[in-house]
């Protein structure tokens, strides 16, 4: 599901409907591997606190513990091998939580640190598509619209309704991996290349200054051997400008990564 959002702790399947449909041999299966499609409704719903104490933050000490909601309801389509499209609502609160806002210094030059605790929600609607079109080949792909929106600011009344600072309204991925064959010792390897993209978001709950975003596209190759997986890859390989979040009024925004390449080895036993 969408980035930035844990899954719901309570998760239920509320019914199944399987449908048959005919006129799918395009798709180059033999019609009895798609006979089965079905449909299913879940909802989830999840409720948790946690303590919000810091010692290297004096502000946060014997303060109420952060306090955040989750719900989530949908529908799931599945051309069992072949196809899986799920589209759901959800609904997502935080109360308390702490936060350290740069703005600029009253008394002199440079900025200072204003610590504030504040209440939002975010209301939203995503899809999840994975499509197989052949054994070797699969395309996922997600988008998430939402609407961040401030519920409660103490110090600065005005600035509720407005949007959740570094959140963004619309997040979006794309992911294709591939099989194919290579000479001899090398065998299978999978190729993958895929695109994130977060749009701008405001960096202060007055919405004075935004933060600007970025389509960020990965390549990687990758190679099962046994119980090792050997994989390569360049993350961001266009070097795009992007930042990870805002530091608020006055300030600046912490910079995303650049063009990074990788090499990893693991194991399964």
């Amino acid at each position: 599901m969408a980035a930035g959002r844990a899954p719901p702790v309570i998760s239920v399947e509320a019914f199944e409907v399987p449908a048959r449909r005919g006129g799918l041999a395009r798709l180059g299966r033999a019609p009895a591997a798609i006979a089965d499609m079905h449909l299913s409704a879940f909802g989830g719903y999840s409720n948790g606190s946690y303590p919000i104490f810091n010692t290297e933050e004096p502000q946060t000490i014997a303060q109420a513990p952060e306090h955040g909601t989750q719900q989530e309801a949908g529908l799931r389509y599945e051309i069992p091998s072949i196809l899986t499209i799920s589209s759901a609502l959800y609904r997502v609160t935080r109360d308390n939580v702490f936060t350290l806002t740069t703005i600029p210094n009253p008394n002199g030059a440079g900025n200072i640190d204003l610590a504030q605790f504040f209440g939002y929600r975010v209301r939203g609607w995503e899809t999840d598509i994975v499509v197989r079109p052949t054994v070797q080949w699969t395309i996922t792909s997600n988008l998430a619209l939402q609407d961040p929106k401030i519920t409660r600011l103490p110090r600065t009344p005005n600035n509720v309704g407005h949007v959740v600072p570094s959140v963004p309204s619309v997040l979006a991925n794309f992911w294709t991996t591939c099989d194919f064959l290579a000479a001899e010792p090398i065998g299978t390897l999978r190729a993958s290349f895929g695109m994130r993209y977060r749009n701008r978001e405001y960096a202060d709950p007055g919405q004075t200054r935004l933060v600007p975003g970025a389509p960020l596209f990965d390549v990687c190759l990758e190679k099962v051997l046994g119980t090792y997986n050997f994989k390569v890859g360049l993350n961001n390989m266009f070097d795009h400008r992007n930042y990870a979040y805002a530091s608020g009024t006055g300030g600046g925004a912490y910079p995303g990564t650049g063009r990074t390449a990788y090499a990893r080895v693991s194991a399964k036993w």
